[in-house]
């Protein structure tokens, strides 16, 4: 093997593996837009998320777990963001949630309320098919602490679509809790 012929199987094998790390670090990349919540915050608002509820929610600055903003929930059942998925994929989501502090405006939660993380996985139709969870906070929660709290889930064959959801959950309770950098990665 002469010089030059080494000297290009080393510049492939360079190249070749910076193109794979590349594509690793792609495939890593925060998927979800403004899972800081540091966009456009205010009463009523979590830009680029959708809610099924016009009460009870928004983004602002009483606690955050980093930057200013975090998005905070009194009412609102669920925020949520779609991605186009193929079965067989991976997807893993983790926020922080905080159950309110003791002593201040904002009740830490009570009675059978939880927060959670829910992942959709939805048929071309967007009924869903199949969901996994996260674990969950509730009034036993400690509060005034972040918590990391993740769901996983494999798309099954029929789905071409998940929704991440931060998920409240009530029948009788009651109280406030924080959510702050959602990460969904697949």
């Amino acid at each position: 093997m002469n010089d030059r012929s080494y000297g290009r199987k080393i510049w492939l094998a360079v190249l070749m593996g910076w193109t794979v790390a590349v594509t690793v670090a792609q495939a890593r990349e925060n998927l979800i837009r403004n899972g800081d919540f540091e966009e456009n915050p205010g009463m009523l608002r979590a830009e680029n998320w959708y809610s099924d509820g016009l009460y009870g929610f928004g983004t602002f600055a009483d606690h955050a777990h980093s930057g200013l903003y975090a998005y905070k929930t009194w009412k609102q059942p669920a925020i949520w963001q779609d991605f186009d998925a193929r079965p067989g994929q991976v997807w893993t989501v983790s926020a922080w949630f905080m159950n309110a502090p003791e002593g201040e405006e904002d009740k830490p939660l009570e009675g059978d309320t939880i927060g959670r993380i829910r992942i959709e996985f939805k048929n071309d139709e967007k009924i869903t098919v199949a969901a996994s969870h996260s674990q969950v906070i509730n009034a036993e929660t400690r509060s005034g602490k972040w918590i990391k709290l993740t769901a996983t889930g494999i798309v099954p064959e029929g789905c071409t679509l998940v929704r991440v959801v931060i998920n409240r959950v009530e029948s009788a309770g009651s109280g406030v809790f924080y959510v702050d950098d959602v990460e969904v990665k697949r």
